[in-house]
């Protein structure tokens, strides 16, 4: 008789499935995955940081250096569990990830599950500018030490690497093919170039390694005092002058919100030629709606550049004087062909007798510089072409204005020197040699031609981190002229006379920039 012991006994139980880290290293096998942050594809083979919905069981991916750079310490009293060891901890805790698709570990439990998971290198996923993490400051000497040691290492991004390779001319790491010729006797490795024959051995010397010079350290500077005092030059009652002022009001109706007689105020006080604003943010719906002949009261007729890519976004306007003794010749013109700009409404350009004028407002390279290379390698150079071609069909000098986005000498940021403004928009090495070849193919800095060792003077101050009331700011709004204008006499009777801020102007994060123009009538 057959025994059922083995039919009537339950069936042995599914193992139970390994629970997923929060946070994933790996290579991407594939260049399916998108990354949450930037939108752009992942490639395949590059490094990626996964942070899991523990709602789907499924990964929102990052690109480095995305998800480094979204880094940060939660803030806490009583402490949160970590996801990977379920232990509960009070400091040291990361944040990664953006949009709520956030999961929060220990650092080092971070650390150790980034060193022990299969396919990554650790080379390819340590944090070298502690400075990037959001709230590290903050902690107390001792936790910025032990977080550091846990996640200091190489240099992280690929990217950078590549570039610095190239810039030293490293042909690279050797493929396999490439070093299936080496060979190794006695403990030495031989030369690349070394071949064996019959017996014979062929001797190629190395050549002698470069050595890497050695980077000189910048001391971080921290100037805050303005020197000298500067204050508007006199104006002479024998000469004609050109007053032009600009001013980015991060959002007209946020401005007018808090002062709705701002730029009334503005122009009374200094009754300019040109008033040009930026980043208004406004579209045609609501121009015509609520800002048509916005100003007329105060004698003033404007112009307006609107964003149609994307709402409550850039947009530039200006105004000018009804009864100036200066009138446009011809109409107002708006943008410079730039598809991608002017769908942006970067760019107003007024023409005159003697000179042009162009207010502009210049492109972002982005929280995480996913501009970068179409503001310097794009936009850079065909608003340069613009601005060029206007002079050289008007025979007239050109000036612009406006917001730049740049600040490009050491005096023109408080703390230039600081480790993290290396990859912070506006700041960058890329975007700073852009504007110096700009102004190496015949214009001048205005403020600073004038006023070449002046420290402390800016133009714009983080409003979080509350840096205006102790002048710790950046200075990103320029006038940019023609240098013929700064010669005896000026270029076709056009002279740059003065140029200086105007602090008493508040409700935006961007200060008032003022410029002036000695014109032979």
């Amino acid at each position: 008789m057959l025994s059922t012991t083995a039919d009537s006994s339950p069936p042995p139980p599914e193992p139970e499935e390994a629970p997923k880290p929060a946070i994933m290293f790996e290579f991407a096998a594939s260049a399916r995955s998108t990354c949450k942050r930037s939108g752009i594809k992942i490639p395949k083979g590059a490094p990626r940081v996964g942070v899991l919905n523990f709602q789907y069981k499924s990964y929102s991916w990052y690109g480095l250096p995305y998800a480094i750079e979204g880094m940060k310490i939660p803030k806490t009293k009583n402490g949160l569990v970590c996801k990977l060891t379920k232990e509960k901890f009070t400091s040291g805790l990361l944040s990664v990830g953006f949009n709520k698709k956030t999961a929060v570990v220990h650092a080092e439990a971070f650390a150790k599950a980034r060193d022990e998971q299969q396919g990554a290198k650790k080379s390819e996923f340590y944090i070298t500018n502690l400075g990037d993490i959001e709230g590290f400051g903050e902690l107390p000497q001792a936790e910025q030490e032990t977080v550091g040691k846990l996640l200091a290492g190489p240099e992280w991004n690929p990217d950078m690497k590549e570039r610095k390779r190239k810039a030293e001319g490293d042909p690279g790491e050797k493929t396999e093919t490439e070093s299936k010729g080496e060979t190794e006797s006695k403990g030495e490795t031989e030369s690349k170039g070394e071949t064996e024959s019959k017996g014979e051995v062929k001797e190629v010397k190395d050549s002698p390694k470069k050595k890497k010079a050695k980077k000189a350290k910048v001391e971080v500077q921290c100037i805050t005092e303005k020197n000298p005092p500067l204050s508007p030059l006199p104006l002479s009652s024998t000469s004609t002058y050109f007053k032009v002022i600009s001013y980015n009001v991060a959002g007209l109706r946020g401005l007018l919100k808090k002062d709705p007689l701002a730029l009334h105020t503005l122009v009374s006080r200094h009754s300019p030629d040109m008033l040009c604003i930026q980043e208004h943010k406004l579209q045609d719906v609501h121009v015509e709606a609520d800002f048509k002949g916005f100003l007329d009261d105060a004698g003033y007729e404007g112009t307006w550049a609107v964003s149609t890519r994307k709402k409550g976004y850039s947009g530039v306007a200006t105004f000018l004087k009804k009864d100036s003794k200066f009138k446009p010749q011809g109409p107002v013109r708006v943008g410079i062909g730039n598809e991608l700009g002017d769908s942006e409404g970067r760019v107003v350009t007024v023409d005159y007798e003697k000179f042009s004028i162009t207010n502009v407002y210049t492109p972002n390279s982005g929280q995480n510089l996913e501009r970068l290379d179409w503001r310097v390698n794009t936009w850079d150079k065909e608003f340069l072409s613009f601005i060029k071609s206007t002079s050289t069909s008007r025979s007239v000098p050109c000036m612009w204005l406006g917001d730049l986005n740049v600040a490009h000498r050491s005096l023109d940021a408080y703390n230039f020197g600081a480790k993290h403004l290396e990859r912070q928009a506006g700041l960058t090495q890329e975007e700073r040699d852009s504007f110096t070849n700009t102004l190496s193919q015949g214009y001048v800095d205005a403020f600073r031609h004038l006023n070449p060792s002046a420290e402390g003077y800016y133009s714009y101050w983080s409003n979080r981190a509350g840096n205006r009331e102790v002048n710790k700011g950046l200075r990103l709004d320029y006038f940019i002229a023609d240098e013929g204008m700064t010669a005896e006499g000026g270029k076709g009777g056009v002279k740059l006379y003065d140029s200086y801020m105007d602090y008493e102007c508040g409700g935006s994060d961007h200060g008032v920039v003022a410029c002036v123009l000695e014109v032979d009538m």
